[in-house]
């Protein structure tokens, strides 16, 4: 669930259009550029990198190529390689114009890398040095849905609430607020005791399963179980120990995986809740938050 929301978060609304193929040819940015509008966003990054390279005595334009091929990466969602290289157009080109941005795009893909809690880091390090700039408000978005994705609901809506304090400017502030909500419906949501169920089906096989919501579980779990049961007590009734003792440990094992299991059973009920509520309301903002995140563009013609 996390990987899905994490590609639909940064699925940019970005669609290159399809102008016709420039006169410069091989090695201009503007062949590259209609590259990756064709879709050959592979070819584009590695004549965006030859236009970096070609253009290394012109430091302005090379960091221009330079950022071109990392934004390609993010695009094609090949967050890794996105990631090295927006370090290292940071690295190389700390004066260029778009530098602030990069550290920004950096975040972007730590969240496409599921690595929440550096999103967060690197969130509140971006915060205190380009709180001015036009990406303010989208790393503090990211920074508080890195929290919900990690599933610190308490921390999710403290930091969403803070948007409507601190970037009440933000086009994403709407879609902060319903998160809000729902982080606090996550927070007082009701869940299934693990220790319960476990009690339950300590005392009686299946009950605790059926307590967590898996009631075909819990049944299959209690006929088992007494199956077992009834056999071990019928031969040791026989005084047949070469049997008994057998099934004796072997029923053990079985009721302590139903103890076990029905632990794991409620556990698993409180995910899927959890997982469904985040799904719907992603469902609703999904699109409008991939339209308004990192813009303006990443590929500037």
């Amino acid at each position: 669930m996390v990987n899905m929301l994490s590609v639909t978060v940064l699925t940019f609304a970005e669609q290159p259009t399809e102008p016709a193929q420039p006169q410069g040819g091989a090695g201009t940015y503007e062949f590259a550029c209609w590259l990756h509008a064709q879709g050959d966003a592979y070819r584009a990054i590695t004549e965006f990198k030859r236009y970096e390279f070609e253009q290394r005595a012109k430091p302005a334009e090379a960091a221009r190529g330079a950022f071109a091929a990392a934004a390609c990466y993010q695009l094609t969602q090949e967050w890794e390689r996105a990631l090295r290289a927006y370090q290292y157009y940071g690295a190389t080109y700390p004066d260029a114009e778009r530098s602030g941005e990069s550290v920004y795009r950096l975040i972007e893909c730590l969240f496409g890398l599921q690595k929440f809690v550096e999103v967060e880091q690197a969130a509140a390090e971006f915060g205190k040095g380009h709180s001015a700039t036009e990406f303010a408000d989208d790393a503090a978005f990211l920074s508080a849905l890195s929290r919900l994705m990690r599933r610190d609901w308490a921390a999710a809506a403290t930091a969403f609430q803070a948007m409507d304090t601190t970037h009440l400017d933000s086009p994403l502030l709407p879609a902060a607020r319903r998160l809000h909500d729902a982080s606090e419906l996550l927070q007082a949501m009701p869940r299934k005791s693990p220790q319960k169920a476990v009690l339950l089906s300590g005392i009686f096989p299946g009950t605790g399963q059926a307590y967590a919501g898996r009631k075909k579980d819990g049944w299959a779990a209690f006929l088992f179980n007494a199956a077992l049961g009834y056999l071990t007590y019928d031969r040791f009734d026989r005084h047949d120990n070469k049997a008994a003792i057998p099934l004796l440990l072997l029923t053990s094992s079985f009721y302590a995986g139903n103890v076990y299991g029905a632990g794991n059973a409620a556990v698993a009920e409180n995910r899927r809740r959890e997982e469904t509520t985040v799904e719907q309301v992603m469902a609703d903002l999904g699109k409008e938050i991939a339209e308004t995140l990192g813009h303006p563009a990443l590929l500037r013609p």
